[in-house]
This record gives C-alpha cells, structure tokens and sequence, in this order.
C-alpha cells in the first residue's frame, strides 16, 4: 500500500486553537498595560456625565473596581469565542474543500480575528458612553480587544505567507 503524504504542520487544525490562547493572553498582556490609562480615561469620563453629577458616583465606583479587577477574565472569553468561530469557519472550508489548499487554514485564522478586531474599534472609538457600564466596557475592554484582534491578525497574517513556502504536501509533484 503506498504511503500517504504527510500534511504540513501550516495546514493541521490546531492552529485555531493556538490562536485563540494566542488571543486569550494579548487580551490580557493589553488590558494589564492599558489599565492605569483606561481608569484614568473612565474617571475623566463618568465625571462628566450628568447623571453621575446628579446622583453620586457610588455605582460608577463599583463598574470601575469590577472592570479594574476582573476585566482580564473577559480575555479568556474572547480567546473561547476566537476558538469556536475558528472552528466553524474551518468545518466551512472543509465543507468546500478549501483546506486541502495551501493557505486554507492560515485564511480562516485571519478571518476569525477580524471581527474580533473590528469590534474592538467600535468599542473604542465609535461607542457612547452615557453609563458607568459603558464607559467601563470601552475603556477597559474595547482597547485591549481591538489590539488584541489585531496582534492575533498579524500572526495569522504570518502563518498565511508562511503557508505560501512550507504549506505544500511534499510528496505530490
């Protein structure tokens, strides 16, 4: 019976799930280096609302400190999400066939972290911030997202032009 040829390591199914912790630790690397600027960015921002001004910032103090404190934890919930639309854009292209190609893995990564990165700008730079809870989100959220999505981007961006030379089967001519 005749061998079968290996498939390159470019092309496995694994590689989602690398991204995705990928995703996962510069969530969090990102919020941990953006929290002293984003507090100082909420706390400009909720002093400015009516509202607060109003009615005390007790509730905005409490946003803050849960944001503060467990804001990271929402990396390990984009990294899941990054893992299960990984995952079905891959079954998609499995389902077309796309993955024998030379760059089909390497392409549903990068287009997995898109909309992670997308969203991430939204958050940041397009959002209101009318409540403590939003404001709580765009700062200590939206940015680590968008640079997050753009860092796992910029791998997969990577691993595509790496597919290009080292993705090919080598025992078909």
């Amino acid at each position: 019976m005749p061998e079968q040829p290996k498939k390159p390591a470019l092309r496995s199914a694994t590689w989602p799930f690398v991204l995705s912790l990928a995703m996962a630790a510069a969530f969090v690397a990102f919020f941990y280096a953006f929290k002293s600027s984003s507090a100082s960015s909420f706390d400009a921002t909720i002093n400015s609302l009516p509202s607060v001004k109003l009615f005390g910032s007790g509730s905005a103090d409490t946003v803050r400190g849960y944001f503060a404190s467990y804001g990271a934890l929402a990396g390990v919930l984009f990294g899941l999400l990054y893992a299960i639309l990984g995952y079905v854009l891959l079954g998609l292209f499995a389902v077309v066939r796309l993955t024998k190609a030379p760059f089909g893995v390497a392409l549903c990564c990068l287009l997995a972290a898109v909309p992670f990165a997308g969203l991430g700008y939204v958050l940041a730079n397009q959002s209101d911030k009318f409540t403590p809870i939003a404001a709580g989100a765009v700062y200590f959220v939206g940015r680590p997202l968008m640079y997050a999505g753009l860092a796992v981007a910029a791998l997969a961006v990577v691993l595509f032009a790496l597919s290009f030379k080292y993705g090919k089967d080598k025992n078909v001519a």
